[in-house]
């Protein structure tokens, strides 16, 4: 099964779809070692495995990167394995819209909701007080109607692993574009 789940495959395939000045959120347990360029670590906690190619590493919420990176744009941001454990996936593509070049691009992989271990929990585990970390599951169409209400145009869903098998597949990387800025309207509606 690890042809299908395989990390090193995943941070490679992240690698290739990443350019310029990358800014990688959640990455203290995993930094993504096939990186290249000018990347910035951005984490709640601090790195617990070693992260050589990463320039800086700043600590801090990644629903308020705007505090944090006010004159700052990225080409590449990178959310990994991190969508999953927050409470507000909205804001926080927009957060990523505001510190992102246009035509930049925003690549997050989260884990595929149709993967067979996830179906049988979901029908089996139904009390409350698992061990799984995750407090959401996105479905492809609902991250891409996301990405679209708040200036991105999706580029590519791609598995995270070497081929795709539906019910098999772990990880789905979704790459999206920077198109427009997102501005919230007095009734907070998104205009673009």
């Amino acid at each position: 099964m690890r042809i299908l789940n395989d990390e090193k495959c995943r941070h490679k395939k992240i690698a290739n779809f990443s350019e310029g000045k990358i800014l990688d959120i959640g990455f203290a347990q995993e930094p993504n070692k096939y990186l290249q360029g000018d990347v910035t670590g951005f984490d709640l906690n601090k790195p617990t495995l070693p992260s050589e190619n990463y320039k800086r590493i700043v600590q801090g919420d990644a629903t308020k990167l705007n505090e944090y990176f006010k004159e700052e744009k990225f080409d590449t941001i990178l959310a990994l394995e991190f969508l999953e454990h927050i409470e507000g996936h909205v804001t926080f593509f927009r957060e990523c819209n505001k510190i992102l070049n246009v035509g930049g691009k925003l690549i997050i992989s989260t884990p595929f909701p149709y993967f067979y271990k996830a179906i049988i929990g979901n029908i089996f585990c139904r009390k409350s007080g698992n061990i799984n970390p995750h407090i959401s599951s996105y479905r492809p169409t609902l991250l891409n109607g996301v990405a679209k209400m708040t200036g991105f145009k999706v580029n590519k869903v791609v598995a995270a692993s070497r081929i795709y098998i539906p019910f098999l597949t772990w990880q789905m990387i979704y790459v999206y574009e920077k198109v427009s800025p997102c501005i919230k309207s007095a009734n907070n509606e998104v205009e673009e």
